[in-house]
Order: C-alpha cells, then sequence, then structure tokens
C-alpha cells in the first residue's frame, strides 16, 4: 500500500472518529505528497467544514476542482459549505440583534472593524498561498516526471530546456541539474509556504474566536 493512500486511510479514519484536527493533518500532508490526489482535498474539505472553517473549506474545494473541475464531491462540498455558511450568518445575525455595534462600547467597537478587518486581509492571504502552494507542488511533480523520462533517454541524445519562449539545446546530464534545482528550489518554496499556511490557520482561527467572543454577549 502507498504512502499516499496509508495517509488518506488514514484521515478517513479519523473523520470517522469525529477527531477532525487529526483528520485536517493527515489530509494536508496527503495533498503535500500527492497535489493530483484529488480525495485528499475531499478529505481536508470535510474536515474543514467540521470545523467550521468556511473559507478554507471553500478554498479547499475550488483547489481540488482546478484537477477536476467536474468533481461531483468537492462540487457538493461547495454547496453544503455556502449554505452551512448562510446558517452561521444567520445564527450570528441573531445573535448581534442583542449586541449590535452601535450597542458596544466605542473602544469595543473600534477593535471589533479592526478584528473584520484583519481576518478578511487574513483569509485573502490564505487563498492566496494556497492557490501558490498548489501550483509549485504541481511544477515539482512535473519536474521530477520529466526527470523519470529523460534518464531513460541514451547519454549522448540531444536535449532541450525552456528558457522562456525559447528553448536551449543541452546535455543530458545538463538539463537533470536543472530540473534538480529547479525541484530543490521548489521544495523550498514549498516548506515555507507551508509554515506560512499553518500560522495564517491559526491566526484565522484565533481572529474569528475574537469576533465572535465581542458580538455574543456573555452569558456570566
Amino acid at each position: 500500500m502507498s504512502q499516499n493512500s496509508v495517509r488518506f486511510l488514514s484521515s478517513a479514519s479519523y473523520g470517522g472518529l469525529g477527531d477532525w484536527d487529526k483528520s485536517a493533518e493527515d489530509a494536508k500532508e496527503c495533498i503535500r505528497l500527492c497535489p493530483e490526489f484529488v480525495k485528499g482535498y475531499y478529505r481536508l474539505t470535510t474536515a474543514l467544514i467540521e470545523q467550521k472553517d468556511y473559507d478554507a473549506a471553500l478554498a479547499t474545494a475550488r483547489q481540488g476542482l482546478a484537477i477536476e473541475a467536474n468533481n461531483p464531491q468537492l462540487l457538493k462540498q461547495i454547496r453544503a459549505t455556502q449554505q452551512a455558511q448562510k446558517v452561521a450568518a444567520a445564527k450570528l445575525a441573531s445573535a448581534q440583534a442583542t449586541r449590535s455595534p452601535t450597542t458596544l462600547d466605542p473602544a469595543i467597537a473600534q477593535e471589533l472593524q479592526d478584528l473584520r478587518i484583519q481576518y478578511t486581509q487574513s483569509n485573502r492571504e490564505l487563498q492566496n498561498i494556497q492557490a501558490n502552494l498548489s501550483k509549485t507542488q504541481r511544477e515539482i511533480r512535473a519536474g521530477e516526471i520529466t526527470k523519470s523520462e529523460i534518464l531513460q533517454v541514451p547519454d549522448d541524445a540531444k536535449c532541450y530546456r525552456s528558457i522562456g519562449k525559447m528553448f536551449l539545446m543541452s546535455s543530458k546530464n545538463g538539463v537533470i541539474d536543472y530540473i534538480d534545482g529547479q525541484t530543490t528550489s521548489g521544495k523550498t518554496k514549498e516548506g515555507e509556504m507551508t509554515q506560512k499556511l499553518d500560522y495564517l490557520e491559526r491566526r484565522i482561527k484565533s481572529q474569528k474566536q475574537n469576533i465572535d467572543e465581542l458580538l455574543v454577549p456573555s452569558t456570566e
């Protein structure tokens, strides 16, 4: 059984147990190992929906649809997420009715406005990084496939590598060295973006909790 399959089964098992944090972690690792594995996006979207992180769920589902545009499971999840967002918005509006910004202390109202701006900016940044990460992972995978094919050609074969819109003739080893360099650079970027994603996800969760605490009146 492949490592991707093990990760997928692990994510599914955690989901069945209701441990959505671990399910999300395994699904993210599955996507990292194989960006073209659409079921990884499905599992991650499911976990994010259960965590009520609807913006991240929509972004993840759309990443999966960029690989398989008509995937019925991901399309269904997008509809489910959008419906869940409406329900959550209605509940929040109900809570706001008893504690609207106009009835808040001016300092708290300003803090709420600042938090909303930060929350929106964080989600926008998260979506941009997710898109760039997905692109980088596809490029790494394409380089690995190309290298495996180049290794099969004779050592004296004429090879070419692209430079912008041009192609430059190179030796087999020259092409391999170039691909290795691009792969190393891509994996470095992948690691940096993955760390940034983890940080943003924690920040967004914290910002949302702070907003909810300001809007929902204390029961004490």
